[in-house]
């Protein structure tokens, strides 16, 4: 099997959209669990193919995310109220 040598602007995507998905992982230490990254695409995947990455794109992924959570578990509402008081709900994390 022949290397494949990618041109500079391609790898500089790849390396973008990478450290998206590590970014919103946490920036976790090695190894990395690719169950919680497929998770992660699973909820979201759009977001992680483009490469915009301002303000608005971000605060609809935020959106986006809460309320797949939400409806996967309704009940990590009260989790959340438990474990930080109701702020938690109208102050972004």
């Amino acid at each position: 099997m022949q290397n494949l040598i990618l041109q500079p602007g391609i790898r500089q995507k790849i390396e973008k959209r990478v450290d998206k998905i590590l970014r919103d992982l946490g920036n976790p230490e090695p190894p990395l669990r690719l169950e919680e990254v497929r998770e992660l695409l699973r909820l979201h995947v759009g977001f992680f193919q483009t490469d915009d990455d301002g303000l608005m794109q971000r605060a609809v992924h935020n959106l986006v995310m809460a309320g797949k959570q939400i409806l996967a578990r309704p009940s990590i509402l009260l989790d959340v109220i438990r474990k930080r008081g109701i702020k938690a709900l109208v102050v972004p994390d």
